[in-house]
Parts: C-alpha cells; sequence; structure tokens
C-alpha cells in the first residue's frame, strides 16, 4: 500500500520531489518504493529522464486505476465515520441565509431534539455531501437536484429596506424614484446566480432608468447580510430578500422604504442524499438518515409557519407585507371594510383580509410588521 501511495502522489505532482515533500519522506525514499512497485507489476510505470520523470503508457493506464480505488476508499472512510455517530447532523447554506434565517431558528430546533448534535457549515460553493460531511444542505437556485431528496423551502420576494429612523429623517417617498436620491447599498452577487434581483431590475420592473452617474455603486458588499447590516446602521438603503429581512422588520431593525416586491428568479431548497438507513423498514430514529430528516422536516414546518398559508410569502405582489402604518397585524386579524388612515399621511382601503396601499400595492395583512415613520 505505501509504495502505491507513493505512486500516486509521484503520478499526481509529476515527480518525485513533490510527491516526497508531500508524504514527508525523502525523494530516495519515493524512488525506492516506486521502484518495488514496478518489480512486483512486471511493468515500467515512469520514464527516467535525466531530470524529470514521466508516466509511460502503462503508468497512465495505472494512475487512474489507483486514483478511482483511492478516492472510493476514501468514500467509505467518510461515510463510516459519519455514521459513527448518528446523533449530528450537518446542515449546510450560504453565509447570509445561515446568519440571518438559520442561525435565529436552530434554538427551537435543539429544544425539540436535544439529543442531536449540530454542525453548521457555512459555504459559498456547494458542498460534496460525503466528502464534507453534509447531511442536509439548503441551496438557493432553481434546481433540480438530481440524486438528492430534495424539498421547495422558499421563494424568494425583493424590495427596499432602510433603518426607520433614516427613513424619518428623509421623510415620506412619493414614488419609488425618490430612491436615487438616497444612498443604495448594493450586493455582489456570485457568478452562479447571475438573474438575481438587484437595483436595476428593481427600477426597470417598476419602469424607472436609472441614471448613468448612480449605475457605478458607491457602496458594495460581498454578502447580503454585511448589506442589511450597514441598511440596519442608517448607511443607505438595501435591496433586501424578504427571506433574509423579515426577522429585522419583525424587530424594528429594518423598515420597507417602498412597497413593491419583485420575485426573484430562484428559491431556497432544502436538499439531502436519498438514502437512508431502515430498521424492520422503518426509518431508524437513531440513524443519520433519520435526523436528516428531522431537520428537514422542522426546517420546512418553520418555512411555512412564517410564510403562512401557501408558498412564496405573503403581503406585496405575494410578499411580506411591509407598507407604512403604524399597525401591527397578526395572522387572523379581523378587520372591517373601509378607509383607514396610517403614518406618513398614507391611506389604505381595507377589503377582507386584505389592505390595499395607495403606493400602489395589495398587501396581504398575514404576518404584516408596518413602519409608521416615529423611529423603531
Amino acid at each position: 500500500m505505501l509504495s502505491v501511495r507513493a505512486f500516486e502522489a509521484a503520478a499526481r505532482h509529476g515527480g518525485f520531489a513533490k510527491a516526497a515533500a508531500e508524504l514527508f519522506v525523502s525523494p530516495g525514499a519515493i524512488a525506492h518504493q516506486v521502484r518495488q512497485l514496478e518489480e512486483w507489476l512486471g511493468v515500467e510505470l515512469f520514464a527516467r529522464l535525466p531530470r524529470s520523470v514521466e508516466l509511460t503508457d502503462a503508468g497512465r493506464v495505472y494512475r487512474a486505476s489507483v486514483e478511482q480505488v483511492l478516492e472510493d476508499l476514501e468514500r467509505a472512510s467518510i461515510e463510516l465515520r459519519r455514521h459513527a455517530d448518528d446523533n449530528e447532523v450537518t446542515v449546510t447554506a450560504m453565509p447570509s441565509f445561515v446568519t440571518r434565517w438559520l442561525m435565529p431558528r436552530l434554538g427551537q430546533f435543539r429544544a425539540i431534539h436535544p439529543q442531536i448534535e449540530v454542525r453548521v457549515l457555512a459555504s459559498v460553493p456547494p458542498v460534496e455531501f460525503v466528502r464534507d460531511r453534509v447531511d442536509v444542505a439548503i441551496r438557493l437556485g432553481a434546481g433540480p437536484y438530481p440524486g438528492l431528496a430534495s424539498e421547495p423551502l422558499l421563494d424568494e420576494h425583493f424590495f427596499p429596506v432602510a433603518a426607520p429612523a433614516l427613513l424619518a429623517e428623509h421623510g415620506a417617498l412619493a414614488s419609488p424614484r425618490d430612491l436615487l436620491d438616497m444612498v443604495l447599498l448594493h450586493d455582489e452577487f456570485e457568478p452562479r446566480i447571475p438573474e438575481q434581483v438587484d437595483w436595476a431590475r428593481w427600477f426597470k420592473v417598476h419602469g424607472i432608468l436609472v441614471p448613468k452617474r448612480l449605475q457605478v455603486p458607491r457602496l458594495r458588499f460581498s454578502h447580503s447580510y454585511l448589506t442589511l447590516d450597514a441598511a440596519t446602521s442608517k448607511q443607505g438603503v438595501a435591496m433586501a430578500s424578504d427571506v433574509l429581512a423579515s426577522d429585522a422588520v419583525d424587530q424594528r431593525g429594518l423598515a420597507m422604504a417602498w412597497c413593491g416586491a419583485v420575485t426573484g428568479p430562484y428559491r431556497y431548497t432544502s436538499c439531502r442524499t436519498s438514502s437512508h438507513r431502515r430498521q424492520g423498514g422503518r426509518c431508524s430514529a437513531s440513524s443519520s438518515g433519520c435526523v436528516a430528516r428531522h431537520m428537514t422536516s422542522d426546517l420546512r414546518g418553520e418555512a411555512d409557519r412564517i410564510v403562512g398559508v401557501g408558498r412564496g410569502g405573503v403581503g406585496c405582489n405575494g410578499a411580506l407585507s411591509l407598507c407604512s402604518t403604524a399597525s401591527t397585524l397578526p395572522f387572523g386579524a379581523n378587520l372591517n371594510k373601509g378607509t383607514t388612515t396610517f403614518g406618513l399621511g398614507l391611506k389604505a382601503v381595507i377589503r377582507v383580509g386584505t389592505v390595499e396601499c395607495l403606493q400602489p400595492c395589495k398587501a396581504d395583512i398575514r404576518n404584516s410588521l408596518l413602519y409608521d415613520g416615529t423611529g423603531p
């Protein structure tokens, strides 16, 4: 086995010296192990040149086979380690989702399942389930996710948000065009989500052409959670996903600057490997697969609780409702038909189950926290 490992490292690095450094031995030791392997196989794996070595045809064929064997061995070893502790679940998602949505909800999961150890992995690129020992991955994209058991978790809707104090200082907006007079905060979306809703797309949907002087962002952030942090600290107005901003709005750290949400092209999906161990035809409560199913089920339940009935959120054009008013309207609130005047001089026509703002939008009252312009 040592000779095979030495050969694989030398073949991968294209020489004995780098292979020796990786394995913490001398180049002579690598050369000796490779020579022993060649003698046992009865073929020459490397052609010895004056200052280097090169794989022979036989060496290239053998390298491909060896790499596959070593990869399978590593995969089997990792899988065995995963099952060594069946009460551990590893969940991964993009950093902003972990920070803004997942972390505030982990406490409830641990309270329901105190026997389960939770490991959270924040990652931008998609992870490899076996290699990274991941049980549940929450991915943002259009799908599908072949080879995985996937369940839609949350759709996204985008609208501008800012600190309530900043909006109070600026005064009421007459139209979304007034946002161009404020500092706009920008996300730097990674290449794999190129069609995400940004300021340019949001303004385009509202029929507004952004002047050239404002097309170069003055403040840009690598992650959405940083953009929202900047908005909370009165640095400007952020284009926010309801998934990431809803908690901050509920806590009055942020408020909707204009009522007019744009649906995003992607959704959050909970993914896990489709295989899990069973006992007697039923899922073993202590198996890693069932622990992952517990996590997936609880995440989906929390998502459904937040967005209310149906997928895709509630409120303006299907998004979370955050129009300008002093009222907090709980799910199932009974409102009479009529016209009500809210903060900032806005009026709303109340119909059965909805609040129709004059800004204009149709805002479902469920889970609505609305800003009155007087501060947090």
